[in-house]
């Protein structure tokens, strides 16, 4: 596929494969980009976190150094239709500190192909999609959180993430902390779902589901207009949500937040 890129020891030539192939293609998958041991942190680090009695339904706007939260999305709720689970990590909490350590590689990627400057927490150079945003009120800075698709029917309605809540010209970012099983036969305790997940319209309009590529460490980057969705994930498995099961992955965002 040519929107797969092999990771280089070289850190400049990788990015500059990234930044050109996704200024073609518009999404990109760069394999083995994270280590399994780091991969390994992430995701112990969201099952330790997670708690069933820290479920809330609204998280209201994003406030400059608020805690991290733990919301259960079902229905209608905010701009699409969706039944996920959501862990939103905060960057000014010391208790995240080593988290962020983790995935700072991620984010400088990002940075980079995004052509955007992170100056101690903030963007200050960054720009809203939305002429309407009151800019005094609110400043830029990375939204990371972890999304659970339950197995027994998370799902994503198709949407694109090209409004007024992200910065204007930036990648969108996601690490599988799963993958689908039968398509990751190697990693199998890192296997979790059998069916559904992301998909993406191409340039050319083309339906790609993108989950078919990905295996544990690689990370997908893509233009935040292309329209996606996550289809019913394990649609004909018993439905538990007590548990951290199912589709789970890190999505990366620049979000304005509320001084």
């Amino acid at each position: 596929m040519k929107f797969i890129v092999y990771n280089s020891k070289k850190k400049e030539i990788l990015y500059q494969k990234v930044f050109k192939t996704l200024k073609k293609e518009k999404v990109c998958i760069i394999k083995n980009f994270h280590s399994l041991s780091s991969h390994r942190k992430i995701l112990n680090f969201f099952k330790k976190k997670f708690n069933l009695k820290n479920d809330i339904r609204f998280s209201g706007s994003r406030r400059i150094k608020q805690g991290d939260y733990q919301r259960l999305d079902i229905g209608n709720t905010y701009k699409n239709p969706r039944f996920i689970r959501t862990i939103y990590v905060n960057e000014w909490l010391k208790k995240n500190k080593f988290f962020f350590k983790l995935i700072e590689p991620i984010i400088h990627l990002r940075n980079y192909v995004s052509k955007v400057k992170k100056i101690d927490k903030f963007y200050p150079e960054a720009k809203s999609i939305s002429n309407s945003l009151d800019v005094k009120k609110y400043l830029f800075c990375d939204f990371v959180r972890m999304i659970q698709y339950p197995s027994g029917g998370g799902f994503l309605a198709e949407h694109n993430d090209h409004d007024k809540y992200y910065c204007k010209g930036v990648y969108q970012a996601l690490l599988p902390l799963t993958v689908k099983r039968l398509k990751n036969k190697k990693r199998q305790n890192l296997a979790s779902y059998d069916s559904g997940g992301l998909y993406l319209y191409l340039k050319n309009k083309k339906k790609i589901y993108i989950d078919d590529f990905l295996e544990a460490s690689d990370l997908l980057l893509f233009d935040p207009r292309l329209m996606h969705g996550i289809d019913s994930v394990d649609i004909m498995k018993k439905l538990d949500i007590n548990k951290l099961n199912g589709r789970l992955t890190l999505a990366f965002s620049i979000s304005n937040f509320l001084k």
